[in-house]
């Protein structure tokens, strides 16, 4: 009997290439931005305060390994029904107005996540008797998430509360020209949790966006002979 020729797929190669997105046309940077200032809290908490009831007050925790890598800041809350905030130190107030149309990003998380959390400003900027609040998508969860806030008017910022009108552009620049407070909000629930933060950038352009890793294999045909 003559043989049977059967047609059989190996895979030969597998593995994954990772593509970079591009941002948007929508959030396109502008040509210059300067990093205002950085603290990745490789060595210490930077000059980064607490308020409210936060439990490691008025210096947040430091921790020199499990951060977003290495060193970051954190608190608990005392229970009290008082928010708390991570406050920036002076190398990120003043005339920061070069900040103007860039970004303010940072890394969150925290310990407890779907426990009772709450609505509020998430970012507070204040300067030139001016009060700006942003409310962030999210909460944090409980890995480590990047954190992009765009320092420009139409972003989502209000003057005073969530509820109170947007800013001016005008507004927006008086008070990166005399920032007298940068504050991120560090208690997100009813009960007691801790909150995480490291890599802390004023200034800077966008994140940089999730890049698209593709799983591939490569097939190819083998002819095989059966008696």
């Amino acid at each position: 009997m003559r043989s049977i020729p059967a047609l059989l797929m190996l895979s030969l190669l597998t593995g994954t290439v990772v593509l970079a997105r591009p941002p948007s046309a929508a959030t396109a940077q502008p040509a210059q931005l300067t990093f205002v200032a950085v603290s990745t809290f490789d060595t210490d908490a930077e000059g980064w305060t607490t308020d409210g009831d936060a439990g490691c007050l008025p210096t947040p925790c430091y921790a020199a390994t499990g951060g977003n890598p290495d060193g970051h800041i954190y608190s608990n809350d005392g229970l009290q029904g008082i928010k708390y905030y991570y406050n920036a130190p002076a190398k990120f107030l003043g005339n920061v107005s070069s900040a103007y149309q860039g970004h303010l990003t940072f890394d969150m998380r925290q310990d407890l996540v779907n426990r009772g959390e709450t609505n509020d400003n998430d970012v507070i900027l204040e300067g030139a008797g001016l009060r700006l609040v942003y409310n962030t998508p999210r909460n944090p969860p409980s890995l480590w998430l990047t954190y992009d806030v765009p320092l420009v008017e139409t972003a989502g910022w209000h003057k005073g509360t969530l509820r109170g009108p947007p800013p001016s552009a005008m507004e927006m620049q008086a008070v990166l020209g005399s920032l007298t407070r940068l504050g991120l909000r560090g208690d997100f629930i009813f009960g007691q949790a801790t909150s995480y933060l490291d890599n802390v950038v004023l200034g800077g352009p966008e994140s940089p966006p999730a890049p698209v890793t593709v799983v591939f294999e490569v097939f190819l045909p083998i002819v095989r002979t059966t008696p």
